[in-house]
């Protein structure tokens, strides 16, 4: 496949009408991810130069887009969305390659492989419109044009305007075309709006290529690898495949899942070989988990990262923090704000650990019957925190019950702690039984 003679065009600019929110829904995310970002990473994976076409809401989307592609797509305005086939026409002055990939933005499932089969079979028969069909006979799924084929003659005709027999007519049109340039710029501005949506569709384009002698090409895929995502069910739907595809991957590397539907995980999630995904935990925003750990129910990480051999107790959350390697964490423990627990570490249950950046402390809350063994808090390495104070405890130091152990900024030291209160001393090997919550301590 040669990017040189394709470029691709994202159609982007709806209103999303049927999510019945303001919010345009190529913004909605799925497994971590915003769905338009699902179209764009993959021609850019495929380097294949890309347009989005852009209208509603278009500087959220531009933000999206910009955030993690910067200034390599470009743009095009469709100030009235007036349909598909307008759209192209809006982005006609940025056609530059002899071949035009246009695809829809909300189909987060497309893979690679589909759009190289396309471009091949495009190729192949040297035709002049190729797109990409699926077997679909569900009522279900009546908001997708259908295919209709009879001797030599192909057409796609829109849901609201077809009137057969979905049996009969089962493959429906998935919204990826490859479309030679010329016949763009000669038929484009032909397309008429007499249907029952007075838009101008895109689709028009495969009866006229008919019609006027045009060899058409077809790709039949899974349906699956197809769905676009018109409610809030299809994207339900789209994101429990999504999901599945990430699980598979894991556990052909290595991983169990003991109850994988009950799982939610991120897109830019990792997951070391060995390691034990029990049921209903989350794992988000790009955490990373080592190898043999376990993690227990109900737990939930983001952004954390853990240590090859650690186990998460059931229960346990742990947000923006680093935990080292065969580390035992929780149940019920909440770790988060940038917090780094050293290897061989135990923090016990109903424990909480964070850095508050604005307010420059870090704090430690060590709950009932908890154990804190070597390195219970590793220094901060956040560049907020670097010039405090962190609590830090060093090797065989324990303790338990009742336990506050934090340093404060001197503002907060003077507004935290009356003038009577207590210091306590911490040294290697010390036992802390009992310390009252108020008691200011430092860990040596």
């Amino acid at each position: 496949m040669s990017a040189k003679n394709l470029q691709a065009i994202v159609l982007a600019a709806g209103k999303s009408t049927r999510f019945k929110i303001e919010k345009i829904k190529l913004a909605e995310k799925i497994c971590g991810q915003e769905m338009l970002l699902y179209i764009t990473k993959l021609l850019e994976q495929m380097h294949i130069s890309t347009t989005v076409i852009i209208g509603y809401q278009r500087e959220i989307i531009k933000k999206i887009l910009k955030n993690h592609h910067g200034d390599t797509l470009d743009f095009a305005l469709q100030e009235h969305q007036q349909g598909t086939g307008h759209a192209i026409l809006c982005a006609q002055q940025n056609f530059k390659n002899e071949n035009i990939l246009i695809i829809n933005g909300d189909m987060p499932l497309v893979t690679e492989a589909i759009i190289k089969e396309l471009y091949k079979k495009h190729s192949k028969t040297n035709a002049t419109i190729s797109f990409v069909v699926a077997h679909n006979t569900d009522p279900s799924t009546g908001t997708y044009g259908r295919v209709i084929q009879k001797n030599n003659f192909i057409e796609i005709v829109e849901a609201r305007d077809f009137e057969g027999d979905i049996q009969e007519h089962c493959f429906i049109n998935a919204g990826i075309y490859i479309i030679k340039r010329k016949f763009l710029e000669k038929y484009l501005s032909t397309l008429k709006d007499t249907n029952a949506s007075h838009e101008f569709y895109i689709t028009d384009l495969i009866r006229i290529a008919s019609r006027n002698g045009y060899k058409v090409s077809t790709v039949s895929v899974p349906f699956d690898h197809i769905r676009g995502i018109n409610t809030f069910k299809e994207l339900w739907i789209a994101e429990q495949i999504k999901r599945s595809e990430i699980i598979k991957y894991y556990m052909e590397r290595g991983v169990r899942f003991s109850l994988a539907q009950s799982v939610n995980i991120d897109l830019d999630v990792s997951i070391g070989a060995g390691t034990l995904i029990d049921c209903s935990v989350h794992l988000l925003k790009g955490t990373k988990i080592g190898k043999n750990c376990i993690i227990q129910g109900f737990s939930t990480l983001s952004n954390a990262q853990v240590g090859d051999s650690s186990i998460i107790y059931s229960h346990s959350i742990i947000y923006d923090s680093i935990i080292g390697k065969t580390a035992k964490i929780g149940p019920f423990a909440y770790i988060h704000e940038h917090v780094t627990i050293a290897d061989n570490t135990v923090i016990g249950y109903f424990t909480v650990s964070y850095t508050h950046n604005k307010q420059q402390y870090q704090e430690t809350i060590t709950g009932n019957n908890s154990l804190s063994t070597p390195g219970i808090i590793k220094k901060s390495t956040t560049p907020e925190v670097r010039n405090t104070n962190n609590s830090i405890s060093n090797s065989c130091t324990n303790s338990c019950s009742d336990l506050l152990i934090s340093n404060y900024s001197k503002k907060f030291r003077q507004t935290k702690h009356s003038k009577n209160a207590h210091k306590q001393t911490i040294k290697d090997a010390d036992i802390i039984v009992s310390v009252k919550k108020k008691d200011r301590v430092t860990i040596k």
